[in-house]
């Protein structure tokens, strides 16, 4: 993965978990269970992504923290004191999902499959129209596809270009996740930029040839 791509996201998660969890590593890099709630902690075990978790949160008290995948990735989660498997320790929320995973690969490596969660294509539409920037003039050109379970838009202008993923049945965790799979292979600068909006979560960037 290249490091050319900066994601503004900050965000407070609101996963509700039970005494007994399963869940699943929605994280392309995976997660680890760590001696403390410290991300450069000791860790006490490795998990892969896709991974099926099931532990015991061990405390009510949730411990909130920010954790960066990279210099560019940052995200704002807690950290659960957890008991997976007679070990104890503690695992950072925002990497975590109760929903499977649907899982692809490109080149080789395994994310998550967009095509899943999009579900069923519904149509396309192409658009052509002429916006005016300091009395100047250009021409854009707009793509969209709709899914069942929501739409990606292109909008191309004077050499750079506009991508807005909006997803209607995901959540907000699930929705950095998928960020951070969708432009893993990222080779150009661009600016990622992830919100909520009344259709659902949206994510969007930016970048220009």
């Amino acid at each position: 993965m290249k490091n050319f791509f900066l994601i503004i996201f900050l965000i407070a998660f609101q996963f509700e978990f039970q005494a007994q969890t399963v869940s699943y590593v929605w994280n392309l890099k995976g997660t680890e269970l760590k001696e403390k709630p410290l991300i450069d902690s000791k860790t006490v075990e490795k998990f892969e992504f896709a991974s099926k978790l099931e532990f015991e949160v061990l405390e009510s008290d949730k411990i909130e923290g920010f954790l960066s995948e990279q210099d560019f990735f940052k995200f704002k989660g807690v950290w659960l004191y957890v008991n997976y498997k007679d070990k104890n320790g503690y695992i950072f929320s925002g990497h975590l999902s109760r929903k499977t995973p649907p899982v692809t690969e490109d080149n080789g490596v395994k994310i998550l499959d967009l095509k899943a969660i999009f579900g069923k294509k519904i149509k396309e539409i192409s658009l052509s129209d002429t916006t005016s920037i300091d009395s100047v003039n250009y021409r854009t050109e707009t793509e969209i596809t709709e899914y069942e379970h929501g739409k990606y838009s292109n909008v191309f202008m004077d050499g750079c270009f506009n991508h807005t993923y909006t997803f209607y049945e995901i959540s907000e965790f699930e929705a950095y996740n998928l960020a951070l799979s969708i432009y893993w292979f990222a080779d150009a600068v661009m600016e990622v930029t992830i919100t909520k909006t009344e259709e659902g979560w949206t994510i969007k960037s930016y970048d220009c040839t």
